[in-house]
């Protein structure tokens, strides 16, 4: 399962923002900002974005932004629930955001529901009940969020991918072969039968670095947090609404939500048989702390690190004009093969 970088929450922000900007101004003014600022192509461009949001707040009464979440409730053809989360915040946050409310909703039914996520929101489906569902899970209290944003938070076949990569970096799955590739399907059955007898022992290094890699380089686990914690704080409102057919918002993530499950069946047998892995919670802890990972990096190892890359250290200074411009190629000239 290949999970694709989502925008950053900054950024994120930013296009909320934007978002809330122009919908306070008059409608000429808000086109005469897009054009500025967005430079289209011509100024129908920015009509037919303002007319978007306008057509948006006509159908659930509010537009998402950096200060406003819709979820918007739906029934589908079937007669199942379909809830939008509309958020501008980004995948890396929808992604974690969209799984633990699926194992602690109620009826059991929709713990075999389908989820998916753009950066723009996230889709929940939820079969077999007749009352809307309730956004209270979505939203979850304090305490809930230390167990949510662990290890619950990674899904089998992501952790399976990540599981798969981080052995083969480690050297784990050896080829007999080196010179020749091996199939990705070998890849993955040896993956498996690793990842069988790993699930043993949940202080296994790959077991805790494929978790690192779920909840820190895939997802940002901090900046959901920092949204949650802004939605208690009043910061960002809820807003929740029931509407007889998709908004414009909730349609575009609809239309990527079929595609997404219209060929759900051709997924790989061993990434669709890996299970949830257990996993020592204090250890996990330990390995990613209560506090963001990049505030713990040194700027002066940083900037460090970045000059000896540039070939600009200390030591790596030409002092002679054939040897050591000789040395100073070698890099370039391997990099480069």
């Amino acid at each position: 399962m290949v999970i694709k970088a989502g925008r950053p929450l900054e950024f994120g922000r930013r296009i909320g923002a934007l978002v809330r900007e122009i919908r306070a101004l008059p409608p000429n003014a808000a086109i005469s900002r897009l054009v500025r600022r967005t430079r289209p192509r011509s100024a129908g461009r920015g009509k037919n974005l303002l007319q978007f949001l306008t057509d948006q707040q006509a159908a659930t009464m509010v537009v998402p932004d950096d200060r406003t979440i819709v979820i918007e409730r739906i029934r589908d053809e079937l007669g199942d629930w379909r809830v939008c989360v509309l958020t501008p915040f980004g995948n890396r946050i929808h992604t974690p955001w969209r799984w633990p409310p699926l194992r602690r909703s109620s009826p059991p039914a929709v713990l075999t529901s389908k989820s998916m996520s753009t950066d723009d929101g996230f889709v929940l489906r939820f079969p077999d009940i007749d009352a809307p569902p309730d956004p209270a899970p979505l939203l979850p209290k304090p305490i809930a969020r230390r167990t949510w944003s662990s290890a619950n938070s990674v899904r089998p076949r992501s952790f399976a991918a990540k599981f798969r990569e981080a052995s083969a970096r480690a050297l784990l799955l050896p080829r007999r072969r080196a010179q020749i590739r091996a199939p990705l399907w070998q890849q993955r059955k040896r993956a498996a039968d690793l990842l069988a007898v790993a699930s043993r022992y949940p202080d296994f290094p790959m077991i805790l670095e494929a978790h690192r890699e779920c909840l820190r380089d895939s997802f940002d686990m901090p900046a959901l947090l920092d949204v949650l914690r802004s939605i208690d704080e009043g910061e960002i409102q809820v807003h929740v609404v029931d509407t007889p057919k998709p908004s414009p918002f909730a349609a575009s993530l609809l239309f990527g939500y079929t595609g997404n499950f219209i060929y759900d069946g051709d997924a790989p047998l061993a990434e669709r048989r890996a299970a949830a892995l257990s996993i020592d919670q204090s250890l996990l802890a330990d390995l990613l702390g209560e506090a963001d990972l990049r505030e713990l990096l040194d700027s002066i190892a940083l900037s460090e690190v970045e000059a000896n890359l540039q070939l600009l250290g200390e030591n790596q200074r030409v002092r002679t004009v054939d040897v050591g411009l000789h040395d100073l190629l070698i890099p370039h000239r391997r990099s480069i093969a």
